[in-house]
């Protein structure tokens, strides 16, 4: 049986009370995506560029994704 992209797995952790979750969740779901390893690169020096130049220890690069995937998000759309 073919499951619809949609349609979350038995193992589907949507039934989690967010008391059993890990401290790191912030509300996200994870996703899974195919990128090229050039963008990969890219992505994890923009998120290096920024955990330095703020101090921090730890790049994050799901934000840097959220930012420009909310960026493209925001887009005028073209009339069809």
């Amino acid at each position: 049986m073919k499951r619809s992209v949609l349609q979350p797995s038995r193992n589907h952790a949507a039934h989690v009370d967010s008391a059993d979750r890990s401290p790191l969740y912030r509300g996200y779901t994870k996703a899974t995506f195919s990128l090229r390893p050039d963008q990969i690169a890219s992505l994890r020096a923009v998120a290096r560029a920024r955990a330095d130049s703020a101090g921090e220890f730890r790049p994050d690069v799901s934000a840097v994704v959220r930012e420009a995937i909310d960026s493209w998000l925001s887009r005028p759309r073209a009339r069809r």
